[in-house]
């Protein structure tokens, strides 16, 4: 089967961009998620104590770190709805170069997830390594380092569709001033560190960024952030909604469109090492297209995941879930992830 990562946008041959002048390129390419199970069609949710995860150093684990089982989740409580505040929503325009000087951007979106300015998004957003990494080289780019990302948030004022809105008209939403600068916060460690099987860590496409400063002016005193689920997620059949910034018209340049979908969870995907038996990722009947890597997926009001890929000529589309991450952020002193 073969996955599409969304809003991943590089430029395809390497040799133009080290050649050509700095350029931005919007592309979509195959990541093949590598075999997990899918857990039983029940909610799925880790238990809030958390469970202690090998310590992130610069050497890989010695000896292999022990495979955590996970207990039996408990009885799922009912979610109460809660509104969806679109400011949260944003663009993550991410610039990238090698130490030749030259240049390469990615596009993509991402959601606000603390007051303090933490950012959640797809990890190939952020870590074009990442993705060379998990698809041998076959896509991405090796030598290219992050320098530093804008973002870019929805104007006040701005109207949250129903979901009847977005099956009717789906109208987009303009967004055009890149404000702020971020850095990546955290990212997973890679399984020679963390214990994680390649599975996982194929699966562990997201990211935490956090803005620093203003491109001008002052910084907010705060930012308007959604919460999270973390520790539950909704099960087979159940009803998602993703607001994201699709690529190409009439997303251009510095302009940028705010649009949803509405899609329907089909498995929860589990760990097959050291997250065996929990939750890693979810896949969903989902109408998403390029520019949308990073799109939160509200669950109830509630992020539970980021768009991470697609699978060709369908709507099928793999969400990776926060629980990972917030495991490695927690362990690293990250408490916003919680």
């Amino acid at each position: 089967m073969k996955y599409i990562p969304y809003g991943i946008a590089f430029g395809v041959f390497v040799t133009a961009i080290l050649m050509a002048p700095p350029h931005t390129a919007q592309f979509s390419f195959p990541v093949p998620k590598r075999a997990l199970p899918v857990m039983e069609k029940k909610q799925v949710i880790p238990v809030e104590k958390k469970q202690s995860a090998p310590k992130v150093s610069a050497q890989p684990s010695s000896p292999p770190p022990t495979v955590i089982e996970a207990p039996t989740p408990p009885v799922q409580k009912t979610v109460t709805d809660i509104p969806i505040d679109l400011r949260s929503v944003v663009v993550v325009k991410c610039l990238f170069k090698n130490a030749a000087g030259d240049q390469t951007t990615t596009y993509g979106s991402g959601v606000m997830v603390g007051a303090e300015g933490y950012v959640l998004t797809a990890r190939h957003v952020v870590d074009i390594k990442y993705t060379y990494g998990i698809t041998g080289g076959k896509q991405g780019l090796q030598n290219y380092s992050l320098d530093s990302c804008r973002i870019a948030v929805p104007p006040d004022g701005i109207k949250t569709p129903t979901v009847e809105d977005i099956r009717r008209l789906n109208s987009f939403t303009p967004v055009t001033e890149f404000a702020y600068v971020a850095h990546v916060a955290f990212v997973s460690p890679e399984p020679t560190v963390s214990g994680m099987s390649d599975g996982e860590y194929d699966f562990a496409d997201s990211a935490l960024m956090r803005i620093t400063s203003a491109v001008s002016g002052t910084m907010p005193r705060s930012f308007i952030a959604s919460p999270m689920k973390i520790f539950e997620l909704p099960v087979t059949g159940d009803e998602v909604v993703s607001f994201g910034f699709p690529s190409g018209v009439p997303s251009y340049g510095n302009n940028f469109y705010l649009q949803g979908s509405m899609g329907e969870i089909k498995d929860i995907v589990g760990g097959d090492k050291l997250f065996k038996n929990q939750p890693v990722g979810m896949t969903a009947v989902m109408e998403i297209i390029g520019g949308r890597s990073g799109s939160p997926v509200f669950w109830h009001g509630y992020v539970i995941g980021v768009v991470s890929a697609k699978e060709d000529y369908s709507r099928n589309s793999t969400l990776s879930a926060i629980f990972p991450l917030a495991r490695f952020a927690s362990e690293a002193g990250i408490a916003v992830l919680k």
